[in-house]
């Protein structure tokens, strides 16, 4: 599993810059170690997500750690996405855990075991800011969807990451104003919350692909009431992840339909229809 792991790593060309950055300033042995432990973070996400048999389709080093890119063309459990999300953070504890125990070989001494601590502390730290796309940011989606519909929950966890990286940037600029740096991750951060808002109707059909092609029961059901005129993308609008949905029609008490039998009409070409365009009455 290591081998395959390895053979889907990439590296975004900024985090390149970061690295030159390190090298040129002449701190080359900060920035291997900087580098090994993002590596390894990254590495315990996918590590988790081939366990549970998901297909995980790369593993990209960014300036602010990485990304375990994971095919979302089914639905995951709650509880296997928390245990992904954290399966990185675990990685730096464990990490924490083997510095004192490497301390007495020869090429580790009190200088390395300290570039190491603070290397590792400060990523594991950065990495739970409540700001997407880092790990504290997609516990912070997580939780909104269990609360919100799915393409709510995403807008709102894009929202509420931007107001954040914007306090932790004005914190930062106190405190390090002349870190190139950290302008650079937190720039490029700001430019990933971007990219990933425009994305959401993409994702939001892979959620609904997902969603007809529910061959299980969800653990949750929610009933929905819209009237007969409401368009099929506003009902799905309502939407929860892992939740099985009733869509009943106001003034039709014997019509009923169920998310699956909708979802499968909207993408047979049905794209443009209303509740009362639907032949798929499952009543």
């Amino acid at each position: 599993m290591i081998r395959v792991l390895f053979s889907k790593i990439s590296i975004h060309p900024v985090f390149w810059l970061v690295i030159a950055a390190g090298m040129i300033t002449g701190h080359l042995w900060e920035t291997v170690i900087a580098f090994s432990i993002v590596l390894i973070h990254e590495c315990g996400h996918a590590a988790a997500a081939s366990l549970m048999g998901w297909n995980v389709e790369k593993i990209e080093l960014l300036p602010f750690g990485g990304v375990a890119k994971i095919d979302e063309s089914e639905e995951h459990p709650f509880w296997k996405d928390l245990i992904v999300i954290l399966a990185g953070p675990f990685q730096n504890i464990c990490l924490a855990a083997l510095a004192f125990l490497i301390v007495p070989l020869p090429f580790w001494g009190a200088q390395q075991q300290e570039i190491f601590y603070n290397q590792n502390m400060a990523i594991l730290v950065f990495n739970l800011l409540p700001v997407w796309p880092l790990d504290g940011g997609r516990l912070l989606h997580l939780c909104l969807q269990k609360i919100y519909p799915f393409r709510l929950a995403y807008k709102r966890v894009l929202f509420f990451s931007f107001m954040a990286l914007i306090a932790s940037s004005m914190m930062l600029a106190f405190f390090y104003p002349l870190s190139v740096n950290l302008w650079l991750v937190l720039s490029f951060i700001a430019l990933s919350i971007y990219k990933e808002r425009q994305a959401i109707p993409l994702h939001f059909m892979r959620f609904l692909l997902a969603l007809s092609a529910r061959v299980r029961p969800s653990p949750r059901i929610r009933s929905l009431s819209f009237k007969p005129d409401t368009p099929l993308v506003a009902v799905f609008s309502k939407f929860y992840k892992n939740t099985d949905h009733l869509i009943y029609v106001e003034g039709r008490d014997d019509l009923f339909f169920d998310d699956r039998h909708l979802t499968l009409d909207f993408f047979q070409g049905r794209t443009d229809g209303t509740l009362e365009d639907c032949k798929n009455s499952i009543g």
